[in-house]
């Protein structure tokens, strides 16, 4: 079962590392479901160039956080989760559910359904990954 919760967690990851560089690339594709959402309509002549701009690029700087938490929780899956060590249990319940759980909640306010159900599709796969293998890490006494 550790092992099933390691491929499941590895490529999730892999995935979610991969979304966040096509934020980091191309930030209009996040940006227009965002603003359809909220608005009914196109960003695409809503916004002046600055305000635009501004919001690109912290959209990049969301792109690039998320990278570095996919890359870290690679390494935390190949290393102490693979081999049972709670804290890289913990260390990924926490950190995913908060970063996961905050899109879902976010997406599910303002109507974005697309994004809503993609959150919502990872954390059921995040759940799943952690809660396969979980009497690797909680089935023993310490």
């Amino acid at each position: 079962m550790l092992k099933a919760g390691t491929i499941l967690l590895l490529v999730l990851f892999v995935l979610t590392g991969a979304w966040s560089i096509l934020d980091i690339v191309a930030p209009s594709f996040t940006l227009e479901g965002d603003f359809q959402a909220v608005t009914g309509g196109s960003y695409e002549g809503a916004l002046a160039d600055g305000p635009l701009f501004i919001a690109k690029l912290y959209l990049r700087h969301i792109g690039v956080a998320s990278l570095a938490v996919s890359v870290a929780a690679v390494f935390i899956v190949l290393g102490a989760f693979r081999k049972a060590e709670r804290w890289a249990w913990w260390a990924l319940l926490a950190t995913g559910v908060t970063v996961v759980g905050f899109g879902v909640a976010a997406n599910l306010a303002i109507a974005n359904w697309f994004d809503f159900a993609t959150h919502a599709v990872v954390l059921a796969w995040l759940l799943a990954g952690l809660l396969i293998p979980i009497r690797a890490f909680f089935g023993k006494k310490a």
